[in-house]
């Protein structure tokens, strides 16, 4: 969970007329290139350890995440995106949270307030829907390139996003992606651009093969994070947190039902 990059933009462009060349095969029977991502090992604690029986969990801007977490028995684990594809539950913006309040056990919420036009309201709604003592993870990214899913709006850093998380209890707080990392995927992408020659097809090519290049960079990051510097350059951080005070509007039978 710590430290988790979702999206990434290094493969060939979708509309471009190298995708029926044989260049394209031969590209994309390439293996991948290692990720630029080391997580600092900050975070201590595990979301999902301790939940109670027929605990729910939400995990909000899913996508793909479907599968990657290790669950008790009788956990319940919904997915929710805002469009729709394998693996995804509920279809819903995190803005306007289709669930009932004071009804979820456990929120995740990794890299995903960067394509929210309003973050503080998307937390708003995690605060609402968890249950008294119910848990919230959220990473975000900050020193990190364009990311567009369509699009990208904002960044975060360790500081502000305690700031947006008042409403919560902190129980941790920090960055997930050190110095050396960070500056990994910057070099991968300002290499890319630089070699491109302003050709789109061959900056995708070269985001590979200069992640290639740069991903060991980031083990630089198992001496770096541990000075106290280290957070001068971060390009991810995190906040665990706990919804203290009872809601108003008392418990509920069932979570995932439309708001009325």
């Amino acid at each position: 969970m710590e430290g988790s990059q979702r999206r990434s933009t290094g493969c060939l462009d979708p509309h471009d007329p190298l995708r029926s060349d044989w260049i394209h095969r031969v590209y994309r029977a390439l293996p991948r290139p290692p990720s630029t991502n080391l997580a600092t090992g900050q975070l201590q604690y595990d979301i999902l350890q301790d939940l109670p029986s027929q605990a729910v969990v939400l995990d909000v801007g899913a996508k793909d995440d479907r599968g990657r977490r290790s669950l008790r028995e009788g956990v319940r684990y919904v997915t929710l995106d805002l469009f729709p594809g394998p693996g995804v539950d509920l279809v819903a913006d995190a803005h306007s949270l289709p669930v009932r309040s004071s009804s979820i056990d456990r929120v995740i919420c990794s890299s995903v307030l960067m394509y929210c036009a309003d973050p503080k309201k998307a937390i708003s709604e995690m605060h609402r829907i968890l249950k008294p003592g119910g848990m919230v993870y959220i990473s975000v990214a900050f020193v990190y390139r364009l990311a567009a899913d369509p699009f990208d709006y904002f960044r975060i850093s360790s500081d502000g996003l305690l700031i947006l998380c008042d409403q919560f209890e902190p129980v941790q707080s920090g960055f997930n992606r050190g110095p050396a990392s960070t500056i990994a995927d910057m070099l991968t992408y300002f290499c890319a651009i630089v070699c491109c020659f302003n050709r789109k097809w061959l900056y995708h090519i070269l985001v590979d093969v200069f992640q290639w290049c740069f991903w060991p960079l980031k083990y630089l990051d198992r001496v770096l994070n541990h000075y106290s510097m280290a957070g001068v350059i971060h390009s991810g951080a995190f906040f665990l947190g706990r919804k203290g005070s009872p809601s108003r509007e008392g418990p509920v039978s069932a979570a995932f039902q439309p708001q009325r």
